[in-house]
């Protein structure tokens, strides 16, 4: 499983940082405190045994000509040392038949193969049978006369606490106490990260007055600072680029309603001249009419020109904020086809549509209209005389990015096969292909187009198909 939230990653990253830190300092102590320990360990147990080799070899001294089984004061010391120490004692020959006392029931299981660590120092054998060094053995060499014993010691968990485990469970609590300590500082830093990252959202969305409120003099503090400077001179840019569109706009324009008053002027003068000279021939009259009506057209598309750039700066700078209502396309699209019928006509156009009923979608349904008006109208403009245009309309699972349905709207036109790139550019503001045998194109249609779809949450394609160039744009069904 992924984790996406920072300061849990942060608080599992420090938890098993934690971890191997206790380990390495586990590690440490038993190749030094638990070896110092050890090597202590050893050399006392060493030295009681041979402090008890001695007392035994005296008392059997003092009755040489004692059974080992008789001799009563033997008996009472290995009694009295059995109960002291917790241990089983006894005595055997060199062939191993107990002569004194009886042998531990479960030592020969463990000897072999378990037995981890022995020691043979002045005629004692120790051996080590637990790596915990909790339970362990001893023989001890003996003498009366010419012959000789051996003495058996099986010392029993001599220290029933278990410190290693203790140890380790303390490093752990350590852990947890310190690793749930940082849980509230985790959670202050990713607040502040929190609060960054939703005032950039915001401010992407075109809230251009938002700032972050983030305190403090470290990093995360240094962070805000610097997006609230950057943010401070994104939104003076953007102003200013606003209001230089709006100031050319409108300075384009009075000169073009001058223009526009001028040619009106010129008109009405040259209509009064020809009816004062009773509808003489005038020179030149028709070429000055044809030369005006060439200005008018042009003054149209230069206007047009000018609504098209503040529209597409309003979609930029996303200060139009969509009116999200239910749109049905079965009814909407063949409205707008409707309106280039004439225009079709006159470039005598094959239309084929294929539309599915119902076709609803939540989007703005002005945004929506322009788009395919667009759309619509770049195929009639781009589409060569007795060309075919196709527009399907249908219902689709939505793709593995996306849940639900969605209402996907195809455009196809006669037009010949664009390369990759050119595919990729069609939508780039003023781009134009070279090719189109068409004049008036602005190059901006297809950018506003694009923007208008997205902000209402759908998406736009280019691509060649079998029917010519298409553009496919999928809205989220309603």
């Amino acid at each position: 499983m992924k984790v996406k939230r920072f300061y849990t990653r942060l608080l599992f990253t420090f938890i098993g940082v934690l971890l191997v830190t206790e380990v390495l300092i586990l590690i440490l102590f038993m190749a030094t405190a638990g070896h110092s320990f050890r090597d202590y360990f050893k050399e006392q147990s060493r030295a009681k045994l041979v402090f008890f080799r001695q007392m035994v070899q005296d008392r059997i001294d003092s009755a040489p000509d004692t059974a080992l089984a008789g001799n009563k004061a033997l008996a009472q010391l290995i009694s009295q040392y059995a109960a002291l120490f917790k241990a089983d004692i006894w005595i055997t020959d060199t062939h191993g038949r107990p002569v004194f006392g009886r042998p531990s029931p479960d030592l020969e299981s463990k000897l072999e193969p378990n037995q981890h660590e022995s020691l043979s120092e002045h005629g004692i054998d120790l051996y080590f049978l637990s790596k915990r060094r909790l339970e362990y053995g001893a023989t001890v060499r003996l003498t009366q006369g010419e012959n000789e014993w051996l003495l058996h010691l099986h010392f029993k968990k001599a220290y029933p606490e278990k410190p290693r485990r203790i140890f380790l469970i303390g490093l752990l609590v350590i852990g947890l106490v310190i690793a749930v300590s940082l849980i509230p500082l985790a959670k202050t830093v990713t607040r502040r990260i929190n609060r960054l990252n939703q005032a950039a959202l915001d401010f992407a969305r075109g809230d251009l007055s938002q700032r972050t409120q983030v305190k403090g003099n470290d990093e995360i503090a240094g962070l805000a600072q610097s997006f609230n400077f950057m943010a401070a001179k994104l939104e003076k840019m953007i102003r200013d680029s606003r209001e230089l569109t709006a100031n050319i706009s409108h300075e384009l324009r009075s000169p073009l309603a001058r223009i526009t008053v001028s040619i009106q002027l010129i008109r009405d003068r040259l209509d009064r001249a020809w009816e004062d000279l009773n509808q003489v021939e005038i020179p030149d009259r028709n070429k000055i009419l044809r030369y005006m009506d060439q200005v008018d057209e042009d003054i149209h598309i230069l206007d047009g020109l000018i609504d098209r750039i503040l529209t597409l700066s309003r979609m930029e700078l996303q200060t139009q904020v969509p009116d999200m209502e239910p749109v049905s396309l079965n009814q909407l699209v063949p409205e707008l086809i409707d309106r280039f019928g004439p225009q079709m006509d006159q470039k005598q156009l094959a239309l084929e549509t294929v539309i599915e009923a119902p076709a609803a979608i939540w989007a703005d349904k002005t945004m929506v209209s322009t788009a395919i008006s667009n759309l619509v109208d770049n195929a009639v403009k781009y589409t060569r005389e007795k060309g075919r245009i196709k527009i399907s309309l249908e219902k689709r699972d939505a793709e593995k990015a996306d849940k639900g349905q969605q209402v996907v709207l195809t455009l196809a036109n006669t037009f010949r096969r664009l390369e990759p790139r050119e595919l990729k550019k069609l939508f780039e503001p003023f781009y134009r292909l070279g090719d189109t045998g068409s004049p008036c194109g602005s190059g901006l249609g297809l950018a506003i187009a694009q923007k208008q779809v997205e902000h209402c949450s759908g998406r736009i394609r280019a691509f060649n198909s079998s029917d010519g160039l298409a553009f496919e744009v999928r809205f989220p069904g309603a």
